[in-house]
């Protein structure tokens, strides 16, 4: 058995849902519908449904290797895509709606997708870029069928029952979830099968002992919650929500009786100033909270209205949770269960304790990744250094710099801000500016060049720091808006902001 009772010889596809679907109707997803009733589906449902899907893949040329992209909000059809391909071994490729052209390109080329799930909004938004993609052979829509699409719910209904005699091992690549880099394009982060498995202690330890909403295409979203919850028998409230709503998350916990929940510290500030208003408080059993840590204050406050203290995890896209803060949000933080981390320098030495330098991670953990998709460097030394900054305390405890914030291990970084601006119809460009460890997080600036038919000043500020928080959906944002004329660019095709024309900015 490996790690929380999932047996290591267990593929995705397996461990989240086959192993529940015996019949007995088990629940797997919850999907509140504002008009209709709430859809139940059961690991019985995702376990035919996906065969199905699997299998119209295959007929299609889809197999062992090849990427599987999907385009979809929270929904049975996400989870479906995800199990449907890993039932080939072939690799999930997870993207983000709030990404524009421009960045699905890059990612829908480089991983040289050969099919994709996704919906009327997603093939809008992909149609234009086909032309461009020549390895993507299909495209599945799930509203129904149109040019050059199949449809992904008449597909299933046509195609043969049961699994594909596909036989897939724990170090098999899974899925590739890209990161952004403050210096360059995204970077495929490549996760084999065995990643839950190695991942699920540390969310075991954050929950206080359960293994427990967000777009699935975020690290966090899948690793802390979609997938463990499915693999222990869970069930998932799935409640697509472009912009964050804490009043109606409020609502959709307490009906539908959510205990664990994973939140993000700008969900959690709004779910503490909602709570007065809310006709129904849940009472939650744990809050794994990620990314930038909630402060004293709050985390106080959302234990005496919801009922458990935040408890945050630090994480990579590459090797998942890495720390864990304590019950109460004031202890340090700590290695999680299984991991070991070390402080070393620029050439990957440890360093003596109270001596700062890079968080590392000892290699070889099943969490870990297998490496960067389409990068040839092979690992180099036992310790896989990350973006952090930090000191070891003697007492093992690890300090990470405050002046560094911790990154959310979902790979926000400026190039997601500035595709999600450039998505506002009055955007004619946009950069973001910053310290290098503060880039697409509250202290940086977003860099907007308006259209000539938009007039900057603080009603559009406000409007684009608006459209950031729904389009980036509660992940941090830059706070600050800035207008100018012009975005020179560098030689290397990256904005030259030392050269910007202002035209003033507004903070929010």
């Amino acid at each position: 058995m490996l790690n929380c009772g999932v047996p290591g010889a267990l593929n995705l596809a397996e461990a989240c849902c086959d192993r529940w679907a015996d019949g007995s109707g088990r629940l797997a997803l919850i999907r509140p519908r504002p008009d209709a009733a709430t859809e139940a589906i059961s690991f019985d449902a995702l376990h035919a449904t996906s065969c199905r899907i699997a299998q119209v893949l295959r007929a299609q040329g889809i197999g062992r290797g090849d990427r599987v992209a999907i385009l979809l909000p929270q929904g049975p059809e996400a989870v479906i895509a995800l199990l449907a391909a890993w039932r080939l071994g072939a690799i999930a490729v997870p993207l983000a709606r709030m990404l524009d052209g421009p960045a699905l390109a890059f990612r829908l080329g480089h991983a040289g997708v050969g099919a994709l799930v996704t919906d009327d909004v997603g093939l809008a938004a992909t149609q234009a870029l086909r032309p461009a993609l020549p390895a993507l052979a299909l495209v599945l829509g799930t509203d129904g069928p149109h040019a050059r699409t199949l449809s992904f719910w008449e597909e299933a209904g046509r195609a043969p029952g049961g699994a594909p005699d596909t036989a897939i091992a724990p170090g098999d690549p899974a899925l590739i979830l890209y990161t952004a880099d403050a210096t360059g394009p995204a970077r495929g982060v490549l996760h084999a099968h065995r990643a839950l498995a190695g991942h699920l202690p540390g969310v075991a330890a954050q929950h206080g002992g359960f293994p427990p909403p967000m777009d699935w295409a975020w690290r966090s979203a899948l690793f802390d919650a979609l997938l463990p919850a499915l693999c222990r028998g869970v069930p998932v409230l799935a409640a697509p929500m472009p912009r964050f709503d804490a009043g109606r998350a409020l609502d959709l916990m307490a009906r539908h009786g959510v205990r664990n929940a994973v939140l993000p510290a700008a969900a959690l500030r709004g779910l503490r100033d909602a709570c007065a208003k809310a006709p129904a408080v849940p009472r939650l059993r744990s809050i794994a909270t990620c990314g930038a840590p909630p402060d004293a204050a709050l985390a106080a406050c959302v234990a005496e209205r919801l009922g458990a203290w935040p408890r945050h995890g630090h994480a990579t896209a590459e090797c998942n949770l890495v720390l864990l803060g304590g019950a109460d949000s004031t202890a340090p933080d700590r290695a999680v269960p299984g991991r070991q981390v070390a402080v070393v320098d620029a050439e990957g030495t440890p360093l003596p304790d109270g001596q700062a330098g890079r968080l590392a991670v000892r290699r070889g953990h099943p969490a870990g990744f297998l490496g960067y998709w389409k990068d040839a460097a092979g690992a180099a030394g036992p310790w896989l250094p990350t973006g952090d900054r930090a000191t070891r305390r003697a007492d093992g405890a690890i300090l990470l710099d405050p002046a560094a914030p911790a990154a959310s291990g979902d790979g926000m970084g400026p190039e997601d801000v500035e595709h999600c601006l450039r998505r506002h119809p009055a955007v004619a460009l946009a950069a973001v500016v910053g310290p290098a460890e503060a880039l697409a997080g509250e202290d940086a600036t977003a860099i907007v060049v308006p259209h000539r038919d938009a007039t900057p000043g603080p009603a559009l500020a406000k409007e684009l720091r608006d459209f950031m928080r729904l389009g980036m959906a509660g992940h941090r944002y830059p706070r600050r808006v800035a207008f100018a004329k012009a975005l020179p660019r560098a030689p290397e095709g990256r904005f030259a902001l030392g050269s910007a024309v202002g035209l003033g900015g507004q903070r929010g």
